[in-house]
């Protein structure tokens, strides 16, 4: 070759990289060209963590490659995506497909760290419990106890779901389970014991019973009390139960009944959070708290009351001094929450069924029987963003709706809706996604979660018997997830 023509070929390579560069340079620090626009524009990302893990990612109708993902903290993370809106999905094999149009702005990431995706179908597992009703069960001992009542007497098993096992453990005559009272057998935090409450010619009471040797011990009897309401476990140290007896609120070892002391009077409610009790007093409806250690020295909590005492029936939901939250029979919802930003003594609703804290604190859900909402008690900072104070509507159905609960991250509810169990998440942008878990063959039977082990109990029909049966849910995921 010429050197005439070697300069020719030189000039030529290097217009092309010249023109090429142009486009190049821009793409590697994250810019695209808009055909529409003319220019370069800085472009945006997406990121997505997903429950199960293995999923397929697709944006704008699109597959992306999974060599183009890069995985931090589990999360796929898409990059390069013009501004403006996209259509993102998220789906598995065998499970329901997750999609939410998405806004991507210039050099941000759009995030999605709560993405549930539910199975088509569950395989279910059966447990020998022959014409069970209700049941009660415990996340860490992985066990369940119900009820069997006959005209004779009530029965209490306990089925152990590691093993399959089911046994009684439990029996008396002329007692009946106070169903209307909307009482709980109650799990010993720390022992193998439960707390059953019973009810005897009108009388409230509660029998302790060790699920090993079935021994029961009357609470009544030890007491010395009649008519004993809103029996619990002491949270924090074991062998201890509290309880009212005539408006007042005592605590008493159940291994030593002469360990029993006078914990408030004229109290109309109580709630245990950790080691504190936290007492609603008659008549002027201040909210107190004390320790085993500081029954003499109670704490006061509420400086005043919006709630209306000449009704008894207010119960207390707590989850620390500063969040507080009040419902009464008729329904009447009312919160207190010593806020970031403010304080404030609030109603929330009327005809409200229910209501539960989110573990953080940051949240509370609460419902009727055909709607559920969620209240923000702090703000959140990581996207979707909310404010404190902010309240939303999460669904609304025609259907009764039961069994209302947080879910293992708190940005999903589940539920029932007539045979349906169900799940919604919180996130608002675009549209909620909701799915359906599995369907029953009765209507509104109780479910209950076991999500640290991945999880999920509800009664249903098998062969022709009520049963108690479980299904994974949701999927297990690694050890720091």
């Amino acid at each position: 070759m010429s050197i005439r023509l070697r300069k020719i070929f030189f000039w030529i390579l290097t217009a092309l990289f010249c023109v090429t560069a142009v486009f190049i340079i821009p793409y590697a620090l994250g810019y695209r060209f808009s055909w529409q626009r003319g220019i370069f524009v800085f472009t945006g990302s997406i990121s997505v963590k997903a429950n199960p893990q293995t999923v397929d990612i697709y944006v704008d109708r699109q597959p992306v490659a999974k060599q183009l993902f890069n995985r931090l903290n589990n999360a796929f993370h898409v990059d390069g995506l013009k501004p403006g809106e996209h259509f993102l999905e998220v789906s598995s094999p065998g499970f329901r497909t997750w999609s939410k149009r998405v806004i991507v702005n210039s050099g941000v990431s759009t995030e999605f760290w709560n993405v549930l995706l539910t199975r088509i179908d569950y395989p279910r597992t059966a447990f020998e419990t022959t014409s069970i009703g209700d049941f009660f069960y415990d996340t860490q001992k992985r066990m369940a106890a119900f009820v069997r009542t006959n005209q004779e007497a009530f029965t209490v098993a306990v089925t152990d779901v590691r093993t399959a096992e089911t046994r009684d453990v439990f029996s008396i005559a002329g007692y009946q389970f106070p169903v209307e009272a909307k009482e709980n057998i109650e799990w010993a935090p720390k022992s193998r014991e439960i707390l059953i409450p019973v009810s005897h010619e009108g009388k409230q009471g509660y029998f302790v019973v060790n699920v090993d040797t079935g021994q029961s011990i009357n609470l009544s009897e030890i007491a010395a009390e009649d008519n004993l309401r809103k029996a619990r476990w002491d949270s924090e140290e074991d062998g201890y139960v509290y309880y009212l007896a005539n408006q007042n609120l005592y605590r008493i070892n159940i291994s030593n009944p002469q360990d029993k002391v006078l914990v408030a009077e004229r109290v109309s409610s109580y709630d245990l959070s950790g080691n504190r009790a936290y007492y609603l007093q008659l008549p002027a409806g201040i909210v107190y708290f004390t320790t085993p250690t500081t029954i003499d020295k109670p704490e006061q909590v509420t400086d005043t009351s919006e709630l209306d005492m000449n009704d008894p029936t207010y119960r207390l939901t707590v989850y620390d001094e500063r969040r507080i939250a009040f419902l009464n029979q008729r329904g009447d919802c009312y919160l207190f929450n010593e806020g970031e930003k403010e304080s404030y003594f609030t109603r929330l609703g009327t005809n409200i069924a229910e209501l539960q804290f989110s573990n953080d604190g940051k949240k509370l859900l609460f419902w009727n029987d055909w709607e559920i909402m969620v209240r923000f008690l702090r703000d959140w900072d990581v996207q979707p963003y909310r404010v404190e104070n902010e309240q939303r509507d999460v669904v609304r159905f025609s259907e009764k709706l039961s069994n209302v609960q947080w879910t293992k991250d708190y940005e999903h509810v589940l539920f029932s809706a007539g045979r349906y169990i169900k799940v919604a998440e919180l996130d608002h942008r675009d549209q909620r996604s909701l799915m359906d878990i599995t369907a029953t063959d009765l209507e509104s039977t109780k479910v209950v979660s076991d999500f640290p082990n991945s999880a999920l109990y509800f009664v249903d029909t098998v062969d022709g018997q009520n049963a108690l049966v479980s299904i994974p849910f949701p999927e297990k995921v690694g050890i720091f997830q």
